[in-house]
C-alpha cells in the first residue's frame, strides 16, 4: 500500500529544514566524481542561493520536511531530498508535483555521474541535451543539460517510483517567503 506523501509551497518556516537538506544532501550528487569538493552552504553559494530565491519552492512531508524542490517557469533549478528519506519515492512525487504545472519544455542541470538523479529524470521523459563543464566550490565537474519535450495541458506522466510514497498535490500552504 502507498502512503502519499504531502507537497506544498514552501513557507519561511521551512527554511532552516531546507538549508540543512541541502548541507545534507548536497555532496552526494558529486560522489562519483573523482575530487568532491567542501560543502558551500546554501546560503552562502551566492549563484545557487540567486537561483533558488527566485524559484517556486515545494517541500515534500508533513510533520517533517523529508526534501524540497526548486523550478522557474521551463526550468527545475533545485531538487534534493534528505538522505533518510532516499529511495521512498520522495524526490519522484517531488518532480511530479512541479511537472504537472510546466506543460511546455523543461529543461535541468544534472552531473554527468549522478547516476541516481539521472535515472530518475529518465523515468519522467527527459532526455539528454549538451555536456558542459560546471563548477561547484571551485572545482569543475561534467554536467548535462536534460530536457523533457513539450507535452500538451493535461499529458503530464506521472513518475514511478520504487519507494512507498505518491505524490499529493496539496497546495494550500502560502508562497515561499524569506
Amino acid at each position: 500500500m502507498s502512503r502519499a506523501v504531502r507537497i506544498r509551497r514552501a513557507r519561511a518556516a521551512d527554511r532552516a529544514a531546507i538549508v540543512a537538506i541541502y548541507a545534507r544532501a548536497k555532496l552526494d550528487e558529486l560522489a562519483n566524481e573523482p575530487v568532491v569538493p567542501p560543502l558551500l552552504p546554501l546560503l552562502d553559494d551566492r549563484e545557487r542561493l540567486a537561483a533558488f530565491e527566485v524559484s517556486d519552492v515545494f517541500v515534500a512531508g508533513a510533520a517533517t520536511v523529508l526534501g524540497f524542490g526548486a523550478c522557474t517557469p521551463g526550468r527545475i533549478t533545485m531538487l534534493f531530498v534528505d538522505p533518510d528519506a532516499r529511495a521512498a519515492g520522495v524526490g519522484g512525487a517531488l518532480l511530479t508535483h512541479m511537472l504537472a504545472a510546466m506543460p511546455g519544455e523543461v529543461e535541468l542541470d544534472v552531473v554527468a555521474s549522478n547516476t541516481a538523479a539521472l535515472a530518475l529524470y529518465r523515468r519522467a521523459g527527459f532526455e539528454r541535451g549538451e555536456r558542459f563543464r560546471a563548477a561547484y566550490n571551485g572545482v569543475e565537474v561534467d554536467a548535462l543539460t536534460l530536457r523533457r519535450p513539450t507535452r500538451s495541458s493535461g499529458q503530464g506522466r506521472s513518475i514511478r517510483t520504487h519507494g512507498r510514497f505518491v505524490a499529493d498535490r496539496s497546495t494550500d500552504a502560502p508562497e515561499w517567503a524569506a
